[in-house]
């Protein structure tokens, strides 16, 4: 298991990006990074994007996702795990530190 299918991983946005929401679609611009374009979510992804808010879990952005389309965690978990390794990738989200946390101090 990867550390972005971890369900029990909080991630939160970046810091250092900023991040423009216009209902259909997000641009993501990486602010230590300018002369690269705006990274651009819709749809799906974009939701991915709203849940990732420092404070969800990976399951609970999954199970949300899941009864909001009808379609299984499984299926869900296995499609945004992907998503989430890409962000993190490209240093657009970060593993939430979040004290006491599921055990952490």
């Amino acid at each position: 298991m990867s550390q972005s299918d971890d369900p029990e991983i909080v991630w939160r946005h970046h810091p250092d990006v900023a991040h423009v929401d216009s209902g259909d679609r997000i641009a993501l611009l990486d602010l230590r990074h300018p002369e690269q374009p705006p990274f651009l979510l819709e749809g799906t992804a974009a939701l991915v994007w709203r849940g990732v808010n420092g404070h969800r879990s990976v399951g609970e952005i999954v199970a949300s996702l899941a009864a909001e389309f009808d379609v299984a965690r499984e299926q869900v978990a296995a499609d945004i795990g992907p998503f989430l390794e890409d962000l993190q990738r490209r240093h657009l989200i970060s593993q939430a530190e979040l004290e006491g946390l599921h055990g952490q101090a």
